[in-house]
């Protein structure tokens, strides 16, 4: 179990990689530049991937800690048919759910 990784992302723009079973407070913080909406984790657990509400996609070394490259998308939002908001102005709908 030594090295178990718990990986959480938040709206306070931060990426937490958690050491699970030490027995010390370990957690690595790696700053994004805007609220993280989506977290994957490569099968090899040596990377993982945060979406943010900007459209970025973070790519992160989690045993490093280090940032390999970001993604940058352009997001296009829908509205509901009862919104008085056009769909240019609704950033509720405007973000990466899931990776």
């Amino acid at each position: 179990m030594a090295g178990e990784k718990l990986i959480t992302g938040s709206w306070d723009k931060t990426l937490k990689i958690h050491e699970v079973f030490s027995r010390k407070l370990n957690v690595e913080t790696l700053e994004h530049s805007s609220e993280i909406t989506a977290i994957a984790v490569h099968p090899n657990r040596k990377q993982c991937a945060a979406a943010t509400m900007k459209g970025e996609i973070y790519i992160w070394d989690v045993e490093a800690g280090s940032l390999v490259g970001i993604i940058d998308s352009e997001i296009q939002g829908g509205r509901s048919y009862f919104s008085k908001i056009s769909a240019d102005n609704d950033k509720s709908t405007k973000y990466i759910k899931c990776l």
